[in-house]
Parts: structure tokens; sequence; C-alpha cells
């Protein structure tokens, strides 16, 4: 006999199905909660897509490059668990917002830019007006030099690296 017919799926119900078949498109909550949020399809496509290597993503502010890189952080995890990865930024607000996000994700370290150069032995020091240009080449200088944590990680993700 012909199935049963039914009604279509809800985009609710769609997206918590996405969520539970490929979590690492889940941006926060659970397929349980009422603040299940998932990448759009052309976000996760983009995400799955990125390749080795370095990328640069830009985008108008609210295009969902933070988004894209929670999930790329979290497919790098899923796929590579034995691998270091550093997901850095510049405020402590947004670090703060990263690590809950990827907190199940235990090979990933979140460092906004000043505790990732104190991480490294440095801080602003002696000079409190230091630029973030000198701070960041004095950082590079150090880890050009085998210190602190010079290939420590496989890969490195950083939101906002304008600034």
């Amino acid at each position: 006999p012909p199935p049963a017919e039914s009604a279509p799926l809800s985009d609710g119900q769609v997206e918590a199905l996405r969520c539970l078949f490929h979590p690492e498109v889940q941006v926060h909550g659970t397929p349980e909660t009422a603040t299940l949020a998932t990448l759009d399809l052309r976000q996760e496509g983009h995400a799955r897509a990125l390749g080795d290597g370095h990328r640069l993503v830009y985008g108008v502010a609210g295009s969902g490059k933070t988004v894209l890189l929670l999930a790329r952080a979290r497919i790098l995890s899923q796929q590579r668990p034995e691998a270091a990865i550093l997901v850095l930024c510049f405020n402590v607000p947004l670090a703060v917002h990263l690590r809950l996000r990827l907190e199940d994700c235990k090979n990933v370290d979140v460092y906004h830019f000043d505790a990732w150069c104190k991480a490294n032995g440095l801080s602003r020091g002696w000079n409190p007006d230091e630029s973030n240009a000198e701070l960041g080449q004095r950082l590079l200088d150090r880890l050009q030099s085998g210190q602190g944590d010079a290939r420590r990680f496989d890969a490195v993700l950083i939101d906002e690296a304008q600034d």
C-alpha cells in the first residue's frame, strides 16, 4: 500500500534533525533547548569546503564570519582529535563567547591576543603605550626564535584579525 500522507517538516524540525546528524553545524544549544541555532546550508558548505592551508574569510558585519570560524574549529576538532587548535581574537568578551561555544572541543585553546601574549611570556610590560603592532612584532620574534607556543599548534583560526 502507498505510504501514509504526512505534513512536511517545519523549518525548526529540519534544523533539529540537521543538528542531530551533523552536530558540528550547531552554533549553540541542543536539540532539546529552545535556543537551537545551526549554520545555514551556505555557511555549512563554506565551513566544510575551506580545505587546508591559509584562508582569509571576509565579509560585512553580521555576515557570519565568526559563526563560520566556530564551525570550522569544531570540524577540525572532530576530524583531527589529536591536533592542537588555537583560536585567537582581539577582545576579552569575544574570547569568553568563543570559549563557551567550544568548551566541548578539548583540543581547542581560545585566547584573546593580549592573554596569548602573556601565555607566551610577553606583556606590554614597562611600556603601556606600546602599539599592537609593536607587541605583535615582539611576539613574532619570540615565536620565530622557537620560544613559547612556537610550532605547538596544528591549526590557528583568528577572528577579527585586522584588529
